[in-house]
C-alpha cells in the first residue's frame, strides 16, 4: 500500500469524530495504514494542535470500539491539523505548502487523497479551489483521489452539476461516492452467499422468490439534522442511496468476474430496470410518513430548523418491480424511518410456496396450531450480523404438526461483536485505489433518475403524507399495502 497524506475537509465535524478518526485509528491498531501517511486535518476554528490532537484522542474513544493508549498516543502523531474556509483560495494556497512540507519532510510520494466529509453545497466550491491552487499538480507516477460523503447533491440537476465540477478536474477512476452502507461487513456478504454456495444461486430469481424485503429503521428522530432533513427526506436521504445499493447489489445478475467495473456494470442494469409507476398506482406501491410525538420525544414538525407546516416525509415504504428476465414478477418492497419501533437492518427473502409445500399448507390450514409454511433468508446487517434461514419440519408427536426452526449463523458472535466498521473498510480501500463499494457516476445517475421521476408523481404531498406514533413500525397503510397482497412484513 502506497505512502499518502489525507486531507480531511471538514476535519472538526460530527462525521469525522464519529466515524473517520476511530475507523483510521483502528486501521493504524491493525497495521493496516501505509508505512508513512499523514492526515492533515481541516477546520474553520483556530485550535493549537496539542489542543486538536486531544480532542481527537477522546473521540475515539468514546466512539471507537476499545483502544489502546500506547497505540493511539502513536496514532495522533500522525495527525496535523489547518484553519481552512471552503471559499478562500488564499487557505487552499496556503495548504498546498502545508502538503508539500509533509511530502518532503516525510520523504513520502506525492499520492493524496482529499475527504470531502462536509454539505454537498461545499463539493464543487472545494473542487474548483483545489484546481485553482495547484494542489492537484503532481508527479504522473503519483495519484489524486477524492471522496465524497452522500447525499450527492438533493436531486438529479443537482448530482449532475456537482459531477459536470468534478469530471473537469478528477476523472471517474479517481472520484470514490461513498455509501457507507456498503462497507457493512453483511452486505459484502451478499456475493459470497450468492456466488459460493450452489443452494443459493439457482434459486435467485422470480421463479423461486415470491418477495424481497429491505427495511432499514431507526429508532431515533432527526435530531440536529432537522434543516437538512426538510430538504432532502427519508426518500431522498435513505431509498436514493442506501436502500437501491443494497437492492441492486442482492438483485445483479452474475458479474463476467469479480473485478470493479463488472460489478458496477452489473449493479447499473438493476437500477435502470427498476419500473416507474404512475399517479394511479401510487396508493397500491407507496407510503410516506411522519412522526409524531408523545410525552418522551418531539414530533418532526416540532424539531429544531423544521417548517411547523412541514410535509417532509420521515417514513417511506415502497414496492419496486425490476423489469428483467431474472426479476419479472418478484417484487422488492424497501421501507425505511425514523422513530421507529427498533433499530434493524435486514434484508428478508420470501421464498414462494411450491405445489409440494402448499399441499402440506393447505392440509393444516385449519387447524388451531397451523403455520405460515413460508421459507424466509434473512440477511442481518445490523445491529446484529449474520444470516438465518427458517424451514419446516413435522413436530415429534403423533399429530402432523408442522413447526417452523431456523438454522441461525451469527457472524456477531464469532467477533465478540466486534465487526469492523463499515468506514474501515471504505478508507482502507481508497488508500489501496478498491472502487468496488463506491458508487459509478452512472449508478448514482440512474438511482437519481428513479426517484426524481417517483417524487414528480407525489405532488399531492398532503394526501399522500400520513402521520404515526413513535416507536411504532410507521403508518397503518404499509401494512394495508402487504396486505392487499397477502404479504406481511417480516422484520418486527
Amino acid at each position: 500500500m502506497k505512502d499518502c497524506v489525507i486531507v480531511l475537509f471538514g476535519g472538526t465535524g460530527n462525521l469525522a469524530y464519529k466515524k473517520l478518526y476511530p475507523a483510521l485509528y483502528k486501521l493504524y491498531e491493525r497495521n493496516l495504514m501505509p508505512n508513512k501517511f499523514v492526515i492533515l486535518s481541516l477546520g474553520r476554528r483556530n485550535i493549537e494542535l496539542v489542543e486538536f490532537k486531544n480532542i481527537v484522542k477522546l473521540k475515539i474513544k468514546q466512539f471507537s470500539n476499545g483502544y489502546n493508549e500506547k497505540v493511539l498516543n502513536g496514532f495522533v502523531d500522525f495527525i496535523k491539523y489547518q484553519i481552512l474556509n471552503f471559499d478562500k483560495i488564499n487557505d487552499y494556497v496556503i495548504l498546498k505548502g502545508r502538503i508539500d512540507d509533509c511530502v518532503c519532510s516525510e520523504k513520502m510520494p506525492q499520492n493524496r487523497i482529499f475527504y470531502l466529509a462536509t454539505a454537498p453545497g461545499y463539493f464543487e466550491i472545494i473542487t474548483n479551489n483545489l484546481e485553482l491552487s495547484g494542489i492537484l499538480d503532481i508527479k504522473k507516477d503519483a495519484y489524486k483521489r477524492i471522496v465524497i460523503e452522500k447525499p450527492f447533491g438533493k436531486d438529479l440537476a443537482e448530482a449532475k452539476s456537482i459531477n459536470k465540477t468534478l469530471r473537469k478536474v478528477f476523472s471517474e477512476n479517481e472520484i470514490y461516492r461513498t455509501d457507507h452502507y456498503l462497507g457493512k461487513a453483511m452486505i459484502q456478504n451478499i456475493m459470497v452467499l450468492r456466488f459460493s454456495n450452489a443452494l443459493f444461486e439457482p434459486l435467485w430469481n422470480s421463479e423461486c422468490i415470491d418477495n424481497v424485503q429491505i427495511t432499514v429503521s431507526e429508532t431515533i428522530g432527526v435530531e440536529e439534522r432537522g434543516g437538512y432533513y426538510e430538504t432532502s427526506g427519508a426518500f431522498r436521504d435513505m431509498i436514493q442511496s442506501h436502500l437501491i445499493q443494497i437492492l441492486a447489489l442482492f438483485a445483479m445478475d452474475v458479474p463476467n468476474s469479480l473485478e470493479t467495473e463488472d460489478i458496477r456494470n452489473e449493479k447499473v442494469k438493476v437500477i435502470k430496470a427498476m419500473k416507474f409507476f404512475t399517479n394511479k398506482d401510487i396508493v397500491d406501491n407507496l407510503v410516506l410518513g411522519q412522526y409524531e410525538g408523545n410525552s418522551d420525544v418531539k414530533s418532526y414538525v416540532d424539531e429544531s430548523k423544521v417548517n411547523p407546516n412541514s410535509l417532509t416525509e420521515t417514513f417511506v415504504a415502497i414496492g419496486i418491480d425490476i423489469n428483467n428476465k431474472r426479476w419479472k414478477g418478484t417484487k422488492f418492497y424497501l421501507r425505511t424511518g425514523k422513530r421507529l419501533k427498533k433499530k434493524i437492518a435486514e434484508i428478508v427473502v420470501e421464498f414462494k410456496n411450491t405445489t409440494v409445500n402448499k399441499f402440506y399448507y393447505d392440509l393444516l390450514k385449519n387447524k388451531d396450531n397451523a403455520v405460515n409454511s413460508a421459507n424466509l433468508l434473512r440477511i442481518k446487517i445490523q445491529p446484529e450480523e449474520g444470516i438465518s434461514l427458517s424451514f419446516n419440519v413435522k413436530k415429534p408427536s403423533t399429530d402432523n404438526i408442522i413447526v417452523q426452526k431456523e438454522m441461525d449463523y451469527c457472524q456477531s458472535c464469532d467477533i465478540d461483536m466486534k465487526s469492523p466498521e463499515a468506514y474501515e473498510k471504505l478508507i482502507i480501500d481508497a488508500i489501496s485505489g478498491d472502487q468496488s463499494l463506491y458508487a459509478r457516476w452512472d449508478e448514482v445517475e440512474a438511482a437519481w433518475s428513479f426517484v426524481d421521476k417517483i417524487s414528480k408523481t407525489c405532488l399531492d404531498r398532503s394526501r399522500l403524507l400520513k402521520k404515526y406514533k413513535s416507536s411504532t413500525w410507521g403508518p397503518k397503510e404499509a401494512e394495508l399495502m402487504m396486505k392487499k397482497n397477502d404479504l406481511k412484513w417480516w422484520s418486527k
